[in-house]
């Protein structure tokens, strides 16, 4: 296999969506060096035709939003973009890209950037499947009762998800941790139904990460990957 060799995984049929079902990958996963480039067809085949990307402003400006831009754009479908993420996902940030997907009548997510745009998208498709609160579904974490006060039950808008980090797997995870200032603390989100549909890797779109971002990042996935041997609950 070469570097540039395109690589699609589906997901077996007991791994499929859906309330009550098993779900321990995204139904899709495509690697490759320009993956991004099949973002287009991908979300038209998901009966996407107005397509929002949320992703921060630096990934914005630094133009890593171009490539899935075109590609939607090429496969017929309109597109809006929400550039507002912070470093640390906010309920504020959140809220913001909800309206932005109402008011443009979008019906479908693309993540594309690290861990928070990632968990900031998950955290829109709850809130556009499930009435109320951000916080009502979130864990707090505090004291020996995590119980978040409602249960997720329906999917909101499909996300496809397009890293351009290698430290949080959050494209393939089911959870979303978004920090309230108010409080002081980052809830965290976690079900089946909040895990993309579609996970874009692209090695592409990480080669520009400054060497402190891809050394935090490194360390940030061999801590989960320690993680897992250590945490019993």
């Amino acid at each position: 296999m070469n570097w540039s060799d395109q690589i699609d995984f589906m997901a077996p049929s007991q791994l499929s969506f859906g309330v009550g079902s098993v779900n321990m990958a995204p139904s899709q996963l495509s690697f490759g060096v320009d993956s991004v480039n099949k973002v287009g067809e991908i979300a038209k085949g998901l009966g996407s035709e107005a397509p929002l990307i949320i992703t921060d402003p630096i990934v914005y400006e630094l133009g890593l939003t171009r490539k899935a831009e075109e590609s939607l754009h090429e496969a017929g479908l309109r597109v809006e973009v929400f550039s507002q993420v912070a470093t640390e996902p906010t309920l504020a940030a959140v809220e913001s890209a909800v309206e932005t997907f109402l008011s443009h009548n979008c019906d479908l997510l693309v993540a594309l950037g690290g861990g928070s745009a990632i968990d900031s998208t998950k955290s829109v498709s709850l809130l556009l499947g499930n009435e109320g609160k951000l916080t009502e579904y979130q864990q707090l974490r505090i004291g020996s009762d995590w119980s978040p006060a409602r249960k997720i039950e329906r999917r909101g808008a499909h996300i496809i998800a397009i890293p351009t980090t290698a430290g949080t797997d959050s494209e393939v995870t089911s959870g979303s941790g978004v920090f309230d200032p108010e409080s002081g603390i980052k809830g965290w989100a976690g079900n089946p139904l909040l895990r993309p549909t579609v996970a874009i890797c692209g090695p592409a779109l990480s080669v520009s990460m400054p060497p402190k971002v891809t050394s935090d990042t490194g360390v940030d996935a061999l801590s989960q990957a320690i993680e897992c041997y250590l945490v019993n609950r």
